[in-house]
């Protein structure tokens, strides 16, 4: 995506106030409303969403992994 093009972002009663950015900057990662964990890349396109998380999770290194804590039902 070219600087100065359209930037989308969601709406802030979908998103929570907290989350971090991955050592090197290219990702962001946060938990939805939903409880769901997202990871988006900074550089733009589309954003990753792994599914119920208990915590906000860590990125590996080297960027590559993801690690989290998934809440289970019952």
């Amino acid at each position: 995506m070219p600087l100065g093009g359209p930037h989308y972002i969601q709406p802030r009663s979908k998103l929570y106030p907290d989350g971090f950015f991955a050592r090197d900057g290219s990702h962001f990662v946060l938990r939805s409303a939903a409880g769901t964990l997202v990871v988006l890349p900074t550089a733009g396109g589309a954003a990753k969403d792994f599914g119920p998380a208990i915590d906000l999770g860590t990125i590996s290194m080297d960027g590559t992994r993801v690690a989290f804590l998934r809440s289970l039902p019952g």
